[in-house]
């Protein structure tokens, strides 16, 4: 033993030896040894009662066959005390699958695990020799230290930045998503990276800093990502490609008759594990991320087929938001143009709505205007009184119709601010022959005060809440014949 001890001191490296003795029978001693100074080591041994002993730590988890926390936490205390005597770093990273319990409660417990499986299999799968990594077990480099979080140790760490590669290249291997049961599952994991003995010169101040890490920004590059499904940018490249993004429709009224007039067409991301997201949630990154462009397209696309596809009298109009970028767009008349001939849905039961600032944000936006007009399309200015549109421009303009701002109509019967903007914005459109539609309506008094001023048409839950495709065509179809019932008869 003396001599083992010796050239594990001499060579500064980990080294396994055997230690025997003889102990009275049925008595259980606990060795442990301390390097207590460059060339010295303490060697302690114990009786253990055996009523009282602790049980043995589970040292392999057995759903991904990787090393637990106790073993990790084993044997960083050794790869730290050999660091000591080596004087040498050594790097900590740690990864997180946040919102990873939202997996088992929407997909059930078997497909989380399986998730959990693929990626542990993914970590290991991106790792090479030469990356230093500390052995767990004798077959792998990585470590499950709690229910979606996993951890990687690096021997010899020449510098942090040879950290932050490693985990960059990690992240990376999360860009696929996980294909399970016919779903694609975005993984795009949190990584908190350590470094001792700077960020900890023990085992549990290290892996603590490093797990805080996780979610605060570290100051040389590195910081923690967003977690499991949260990494929205390229989960939505992939909800394009997957077909996760779908139309629902809110029917607009005619506030004197109570018909159904037509349908707004609204985008949702049916998200595997958050649900159903309004457009409000992802349209923005959509537009930063350069990825509106072939949402904007193929929403036109799928609007006009839904309409051309209603069997009804023809007088439904299907109306389309256009984002600020989209209306820019030099070709947008070709790309409206081509969207009603591969539909064969007539001009006239398009509306297109567009926003004050998006106009005046485009120089040629009058000119896209009245290429758009003679395609027989109607144009809307939507969430009209938000912007700094003139008068004297708005005449100018060959539009068709304005929409009232939700943030006036809820104020209506509060504020009389809001009842008196409402007022002049109805007063203006009639001045000017335009269509006025009310947007956001949510109650019966709301309604009134709108009929009462003359405005022509709203939408809004007091109606109907936005409506998937067939769910929306059962409607029409259904307020129809209850027109149709109660039309008088000769």
């Amino acid at each position: 033993m003396h001599k083992n001890i010796r050239k594990a001191l001499h060579n500064r490296r980990g080294h396994e030896f055997e230690l025997c003795f003889d102990p009275q029978p049925g008595n259980t001693h606990e060795v442990r040894l301390f390097v207590i100074a460059r060339n010295r080591m303490l060697v302690a041994i114990r009786p253990l009662d055996r009523s009282t002993e602790k049980p043995e730590p589970r040292l392999i988890d057995t759903l991904t066959g990787l090393a637990t926390q106790d073993r990790f936490l084993i044997d960083l205390e050794g790869i730290l005390a050999e660091a000591r005597l080596r004087e040498t770093r050594v790097g900590l990273l740690c990864l997180d699958l946040k919102q990873f319990g939202r997996v088992n409660e929407t997909l059930g417990r078997e497909i989380g695990d399986r998730v959990l499986q693929a990626v542990a299999q993914r970590i290991e799968g991106c790792l090479r020799r030469e990356d230093g990594l500390s052995q767990f077990r004798a077959d792998g480099s990585t470590a499950r230290v709690d229910g979606d979080e996993f951890v990687l140790v690096v021997r010899e760490l020449r510098s942090r930045e040879e950290l932050v590669s490693l985990a960059t290249r990690v992240e990376k291997a999360f860009e696929e998503p996980i294909s399970l049961e016919g779903l694609c599952l975005p993984t795009s994991p949190s990584i908190g990276i350590g470094c001792f003995p700077e960020d900890g010169n023990d085992a549990p101040t290290l892996f603590h800093n490093t797990r805080a890490a996780l979610n605060t920004q570290s100051g040389d590059g590195f910081s923690g990502r967003p977690g499991f499904g949260v990494d929205l940018q390229r989960e939505l490249r992939w909800a394009i490609e997957q077909s996760q993004l779908e139309l629902h429709y809110l029917p607009r009224m005619e506030l004197i008759s109570g018909k159904v007039t037509g349908l707004e067409a609204l985008l949702r991301w049916r998200h595997p594990f958050r649900g159903l997201l309004p457009g409000k949630e992802f349209i923005p990154l959509a537009e930063t991320a350069g990825l509106i462009r072939n949402i904007g397209e193929q929403a036109l696309v799928t609007a006009c087929r839904f309409a051309a596809s209603l069997d009804l009298d023809g007088r439904t109009v299907v109306s389309v938001n256009l984002s600020n970028r989209e209306f820019s767009r030099h070709d947008l008349p070709q790309l409206v143009e081509a969207a009603l001939e591969e539909t064969g849905l007539d001009g006239e039961r398009l509306q297109l709505e567009f926003t004050e600032s998006g106009l005046l944000r485009n120089r040629a936006g009058e000119k896209t205007l009245r290429a758009l007009k003679s395609l027989g399309v109607a144009l809307v200015i939507d969430d009209f009184g938000t912007g700094h549109f003139s008068l004297r421009e708005l005449q100018d303009l060959p539009i068709d119709g304005i929409k009232i701002d939700t943030s006036f109509v809820a104020g209506l019967g509060e504020d009389p601010g809001c009842a008196a903007m409402c007022a002049a914005m109805i007063a203006i459109g009639q001045e000017l022959g335009l269509i006025v539609i009310a947007e956001g309506v949510q109650s019966e008094e709301q309604a009134d005060f709108l009929v009462k001023q003359g405005c022509e048409m709203a939408q809004g839950f007091y109606y109907s809440r936005p409506l998937p495709a067939e769910d929306a065509a059962v409607f029409l179809t259904t307020m129809q014949h209850s027109e149709e019932a109660l039309a008088p008869t000769d």
